[in-house]
């Protein structure tokens, strides 16, 4: 990676030296013994100090907001362990460093170091005893037996470190890993060649082989085993649908949460291992192991209550009286718990734990046993998971705002609402960043402190304990979701999130301060199961016959009636599901018929309607209901909802009641690597803002867009400032908000304000529509027979020119004189007419295809008619050479953001206006008439002449007039040379 190093890289070569020289004087005397505790404090801490990395937080951060997490309790074995140094830029984990002490090989801790990284879902990792450093890439789940070797040319030796510092720097340091080093690093990591001379990874990584899919793929196949177990093993029970999944969901859950608390020293009572071991020196009774583990549980029910076990006051769940198979049972303890055990849950983020349960969800089992995609995820190619980076950046920005200067006691009163909540991923970052902001208030305020709500730890940090963790998750945190077993394990989420940090000693010492407090709260009352857009109004308003009661309608209402005697959520955040709205989709668990239904009866959700519906549009309308004025809305949903006109009213009601509205965009969809939904080719956006409060007052607000070209906060964005007013000015009907820069926007304001413009639809004497004959409703009237009208398809129109020989389908003609005898032939079809296709692909340069047909002609349904009336002043061939121009190509495209060319997007073309009574307009539209009859007659030679000959010398003069022509244009819209150029760079190759 190229950077620029200064003064920091020559300080770091001095401590280097300086280092280096030490160790080589006293390696002797090393080789009898140096313990980790000197070499990290004489050796490694003052190396990645040089190497910029604040690793004895100097600046006293607290210890979310630190550059290093340093370990310093050690363990027995490695299952419970954790790295030595995890570095970590912005508050996410970057690379990891353990530290051995020296004479010891290095080689015989590569397992341990990469099992680390692996949990932490890293790619790079250092082992090192200052003597030597070894550097390794992760690429998947690595082998205790066959590790994964160290990258080529990163296997150091003390006396190499001088020569090696520019690529040590350049990598590692603070500067440049913050500059995306690491990333830049795995691009472009070394291949060999194959024996078919093809590129090879040397070490490939692969996130198919990250610890998250792993685990997925692990559980799933668990599953569908544990299912049809209990289904053969408890015959009698009636197995519907609903008992065999939430039976073995909870079995699941209470298993794996269990298992985390264990990893993190946290007091269960009895380990699995235990229960497992005690089981075997029973001599393995058959059906005993089950009933050991669920004896257990009552104490942890006692102890962490929280709804996992079972509420207090209410029956045993019935799945701790089925009979669960010992050997099932026992093999997926032995798995998880085990010393071969590819986990550590110890090490692996909570935010994975969702991110696996999330895509878990997607699929059900039937009564036989059998896991299946649900239809709904079938249909959509799966369940996608929001990456961490993208879920912080949304609840950040969401809670900033509602943190600042605030106290413990108002940070308390803020209500935090995901409405589509899945596996709980965006409450359990806001749940973080509330306790953040706690422990940052405490961190400042120290005369603020007591034992109830903080406490300093053996290393000196400060905590919360459990119990202010417990009411700040109870007071803040809200979700519904409409499927149950999301709702679980967005509660188990939390619940762990709760516990993240707490051991024995810290939950035993808050026993002693709350005796009689379980560790983890009821959220009975925070997460709901039900329909967060059909409401308990669906009963009184649909008909009986429907599946009203699957569809779970649900009242916020009576939910959540303390929020909402306080005007509802401080935020709402999330990422809504993206599915269309289709009545062939009652099947789904989503019911679609039910939903369709009660739209039609009820306007509550009419903002959201337009086009093909989609559920994300909804979702956002509802929680703009939802979120109370001046609280914070973000969510990632299409792009589309930018600049599609189906999303039009959407977008006006996020205009008219967002203050200060964000959208950072993500456009590409190609690249798999470069999506933001690696497994959905989509473009996305995350919106942003707060929600105004009423006022008689205009409303103009700014709109900050953000335009990445991956799927990457840290990559440079093109950046632009709008206001609602100058989007009116572009497209008053549909405000599209284009994904440009600001050089562009300025552009294309100036180009829609001038005097001398006014939109295609607004010019007397034209008339834009869609193409009158629909290809399947009138396909009795379309006939091979030359002898009828000729009906023109988008396909066959070019610029300049009708195709005579088509890539797809066949010229056909219409029979006017059958179709007359019930239908009325439209006054268009009689006059010569522009021709639009109206699907181009969105990645084309020339999204208008434009051309002229003859009187007579009928136009299908994709084609777009454009009829220049001679009241109008302005002739056909002049308005087709704008449409096919250079110019408004780009500006079309500057707001298109799908394949279609719609007759609303040509509308809002800026259309040069000519005085024909001006001497020099007159010249000019002449010489464009003229112009543009040239290049009708070469589109004929192009694509009908039979001479190749003829074809061939056609192009290059096609060309060279059609230049021209651009540049009359943008002589006539008065663009400047550097405008221009701005217009030349999206047409660079030639058409």
């Amino acid at each position: 990676m190229d950077l620029q190093r200064g003064r920091e890289f020559d300080q770091f070569l001095q401590v280097l030296d300086r280092l280096c020289q030490r160790f080589a004087k006293y390696r002797p005397e090393y080789r009898r013994g140096l313990d980790e505790y000197s070499l990290r404090n004489e050796y490694l801490d003052p190396f990645f100090e040089a190497l910029g990395w604040d690793v004895r937080n100097t600046k006293d951060d607290p210890p979310f907001m630190r550059d290093v997490r340093v370990e310093y309790r050690a363990y027995d074995g490695i299952i419970n362990g954790k790295a030595d140094y995890v570095f970590r830029i912005g508050g996410f984990d970057r690379f990891v460093c353990e530290a051995k002490k020296f004479p010891e090989k290095l080689e015989n801790h590569r397992f341990q170091l990469q099992n680390y990284v692996y949990n932490l879902r890293l790619w790079i990792g250092l082992t090192t005893n200052f003597d030597e450093l070894n550097l390794f890439v992760v690429g998947g789940k690595p082998s205790r037996e066959k590790p994964f070797s160290v990258v080529p040319g990163w296997r150091l030796c003390y006396q190499d470190y001088r020569d090696a510092a520019p690529k040590i720097w350049d990598l590692l340091s603070r500067q440049a890993v913050a500059a995306g080093s690491l990333e830049a690093f795995i691009q472009n990591l070394p291949k060999v060649t194959s024996r078919t001379d093809r590129q090879l990874w040397l070490i490939k990584p692969d996130r198919n082989r990250a610890v998250d899919t792993d685990f997925l793929q692990y559980l799933e196949g668990e599953r569908a085993r544990l299912a049809k177990s209990l289904i053969r093993h408890n015959a009698a029970l009636h197995w519907d649908v609903d008992a065999i999944n939430e039976a073995v969901q909870v079995i699941l859950d209470r298993l794996i949460f269990q298992r985390v608390c264990e990893d993190r020293d946290i007091d269960t009572f009895q380990t699995l291992r235990q229960a497992l071991a005690l089981w075997e020196r029973n001599g393995r009774r058959k059906g005993d192991l089950w009933p050991l583990i669920v004896g257990n549980q009552a104490n942890m029910r006692a102890a962490f209550n929280g709804g996992l076990y079972g509420r207090a006051g209410t029956p045993s769940h019935f799945v701790e009286s089925c009979v669960v198979d010992d050997r099932w049972l026992a093999d997926f303890i032995d798995h998880l718990a085990g010393d071969e055990s590819p986990y550590l849950f110890s090490t692996l983020p909570i935010e994975i734990l969702g991110s696996v349960y999330e895509r878990f969800l997607g699929s059900i089992i039937d009564g036989q046993g059998n896991v299946t995609p649900k239809p709904e995820i079938r249909k959509q190619g799966g369940v996608f998971y929001t990456p961490e980076h993208i879920v912080a950046q949304i609840v950040d920005g969401a809670l900033a705002p509602l943190l600042e200067g605030k106290t413990p006691e108002q940070m308390r009163r803020i209500r935090i609402l995901d409405p589509a909540c899945g596996s709980g991923t965006f409450l359990i970052r806001a749940l973080e960043k509330l306790f953040q902001a706690h422990i940052h208030y405490y961190h400042l305020n120290g005369d603020k402190r007591d034992g109830k709500s903080v406490y300093v730890d053996a290393q000196g940090d400060l905590k919360l304990t459990s119990e202010l963790k417990k009411r700040i998750a109870k007071d803040c945190i809200f979700g519904v979701d409409i499927d149950r077993q999301a709702v679980e394990v967005s509660e188990m989420s939390i619940y762990l999130k709760i516990l993240e940090g707490e051991t024995q000693s810290t939950l035993g010492r808050q026993r002693v301060l709350f005796p009689n407090e379980t560790f983890l709260p009821d959220l009975s009352g925070n997460i709901h199961v039900g329909n967060s857009l059909v409401g308990q109004d669906a009963y009184a308003l649909l008909p009986a016959d429907l599946r009203i009661t699957e569809a779970k309608p649900f009242s916020w209402e009576l939910s959540f009636p303390e929020v909402r005697a306080r005007g509802w959520f401080d935020a709402v955040i999330g990422n809504p599901p993206y599915d269309v709205i289709e009545k062939a989709r009652g099947a789904a668990s989503w019911p679609h018929d039910v939903f369709r239904a009660y739209l039609a009866r009820t306007d509550r959700l009419d903002a959201a309607k337009g086009g093909k519906l989609n559920l994300f549009r909804f979702f956002l309308i509802q929680s703009l209901q939802l979120v109370r004025h001046n609280g914070s809305l973000g969510m990632i949903v299409p792009m589309a909802l930018l600049a599609d006109f189906s999303c039009k009213r959407t977008r006006l009601s996020l205009l008219d009641q967002v203050d200060a509205l964000r959208a950072q965009a993500f456009p590409q969809k190609d690249i798999r690597q470069h999506r933001v939904f690696y497994d959905a080719k989509l473009s996305t956006v995350v919106v942003g803002g707060r929600k105004r409060a009423p006022s008689r007052r205009k409303h103009n607000p700014r709109i900050g867009l953000q335009v990445y070209p991956r799927a990457s906060f840290d990559d440079p964005s093109r950046d632009v400032t709008m206001q609602r007013s100058e989007l009116a000015a572009i497209d008053p009907l549909g405000l599209p908000i284009p994904i440009t820069d600001q050089a562009s926007w300025e552009l294309a304001k100036k180009l829609h304000q001038s005097n001398s413009v006014a939109r295609l639809d607004g010019i007397e004497g034209l008339r834009i529509a869609r193409g009158e004959i629909n290809q399947t409703v009138y396909r009795a009237y379309i006939t091979d027979d030359p002898r009828h009208s000729r009906l023109l398809k988008g396909v066959e129109v070019s610029a300049y020119a009708i195709h005579r020989t088509l890539s797809q389908g066949r010229v056909e003609w219409f029979d006017r004189a059958r179709y007359e005898r019930t239908h009325v032939t439209p006054d268009a079809v009689g006059v010569r007419r522009i021709a639009t296709q109206r699907i181009t692909g969105v990645d084309e340069r020339y999204r208008i295809v434009a051309t002229l047909s003859e009187p007579g002609w009928y136009f299908a349904d994709s084609t777009n008619a454009v009829v220049v009336a001679p009241t109008c002043g302005l002739s056909p061939e002049y308005i087709l050479a704008c449409l096919n121009s250079r110019l408004l190509q780009w500006r079309f495209q500057l707001t298109s953001s799908n394949n279609n060319v719609g007759t609303n997007e040509l509308a809002a073309l800026p259309i040069r206006l000519l005085d024909l009574g001006d001497a020099g307009e007159a010249r000019t539209h002449a010489a464009i008439v003229a112009q543009v009859g040239h290049l009708l007659q070469l589109g004929a030679q192009l694509t009908a002449h039979p001479s190749l000959k003829v074809r061939a010398e056609a192009i290059p003069r096609f060309r060279e007039v059609r230049s021209s022509l651009d540049r009359t244009i943008e002589t006539l819209y008065n663009l400047t040379a550097d405008e221009a150029a701005l217009v030349h760079r999206r047409f660079a190759a030639p058409a």
